[in-house]
């Protein structure tokens, strides 16, 4: 996959520990950009407005195209040795023995050790129930805080979370995404997988 570009502001971010990438599903292209939110505790992000002026300057996408947002650690070279940031501090959600992981900073979702590879709006999703493990989000928190209190159907509410059940958990681990009838939706962080990795056996 083709890179379009290494960062917004050059140099300017070299610092930096992650670098973001944006891509646009069924597009060819992948952009890089630098982080343009830093928290009070050195946490980066990579704003909605940014990803999306991003994917639609660099890539071609269309307003209201779906954008996958991940990030890297930005590696620099210095005496011919390659230098990886550390991430000790960085914050991580970790459910079922480490069978699941969550990385807010870099948007990544690990299964079993596997990078899973998903939409802006399906990490925020897991992100928030990850956050608020246990208990029940409604409809109306994920307009609220996924959609901007942008008005959101049922189905296309389920459809995004059959996909996160799909594409991120699988089948092994879906049904830890539970739902509550007539409330909403519940990250179960006591769920019992039916089965194990090859490392737990």
């Amino acid at each position: 996959m083709s890179m379009a570009g290494e960062g917004l502001s050059g140099d300017g971010q070299a610092g930096m520990p992650f670098i973001f990438y944006v891509e646009v599903p069924g597009k060819e292209g992948l952009a890089g950009a630098d982080p343009d939110i830093i928290g009070p505790n050195g946490m980066v992000r990579l704003s909605d407005e940014a990803a999306r002026e991003i994917a639609v300057r660099r890539l071609g996408a269309e307003a209201t195209d779906e954008l996958i947002v991940w990030a890297r650690p930005r590696i620099t070279v210095e005496n011919g040795q390659q230098n990886v940031p550390e991430a000790d501090e960085e914050e991580k959600f970790e459910f079922f023995g480490g069978r699941l992981q969550i990385y807010p900073e870099r948007h990544a979702v690990y299964v079993d050790g596997t990078f899973r590879r998903t939409s802006r709006i399906r990490f925020n999703m897991i992100d928030l129930l990850a956050r608020n493990a246990g208990q029940v989000i409604t409809h109306a928190v994920f307009e609220s805080r996924i959609w901007n209190g942008k008005r959101v159907t049922k189905n296309n509410l389920w459809f995004h979370i059959n996909l996160i059940r799909s594409e991120i958990l699988g089948e092994d681990l879906a049904d830890a995404l539970e739902s509550v009838r007539e409330t909403g939706f519940r990250l179960n962080p006591k769920f019992v997988p039916t089965t194990t990795t090859q490392e737990d056996n």
